[in-house]
């Protein structure tokens, strides 16, 4: 499985923050300036990698949402499949949605796949579960970030279903 790019941004800023406090402290010597100096060359060598992954998966992204079209009002769900709310979270949309199954798509995003980070940047998802839901012209009629009640959920599924 590839690194997210997410995680590698956060490695990368991690090393940067180990460096250059090693750098700053008065007990730095020549052999620890050495090992830095290498560090600096892997800092970099990521973060041109990171930056050619991002603006490939954005490409991709604007790609496919200009042949996307939408027929059905949608919930997407961004999860993560270690978290436990999201766990929770998802079975709770599955049940709740069951009576609109068809009239509703379904779409769920992993925040750790690579493949997302597109759809993740565009709706600006930070805390997981997050879902949303968007109307039939794809205009985001209302939100639930964290773990949902059912009632707050069908509340938010009738507001994107024509006549209910």
């Amino acid at each position: 499985m590839r690194t997210p790019i997410y995680l590698k941004q956060a490695i990368l800023l991690s090393a940067m923050i180990v460096l250059v406090s090693a750098l700053n402290c008065p007990g730095a010597n020549a052999k620890n300036i050495q090992f830095h100096g290498k560090l600096k060359e892997v800092i970099k060598k990521h973060r041109d990698s990171v930056h050619a992954a991002a603006q490939k998966s954005q490409k991709l992204a604007m790609k496919s949402a200009a042949t996307e079209k939408v027929n059905h009002p949608r919930i997407l769900y961004f999860y993560a499949r270690w978290a436990e709310p999201c766990k929770r979270m998802e079975h709770r949309l599955k049940e709740s949605m069951q009576p609109w199954a068809d009239q509703v798509d379904f779409v769920a995003y992993d925040v750790d796949d690579e493949a997302n980070a597109s759809i993740i940047r565009k709706y600006q998802v930070s805390p997981i579960p997050t879902v949303l839901y968007l109307d039939k012209s794809g205009k985001i009629a209302s939100m639930n970030i964290g773990y949902s009640k059912n009632t707050d959920i069908n509340s938010c599924i009738e507001k994107i279903i024509p006549g209910s």
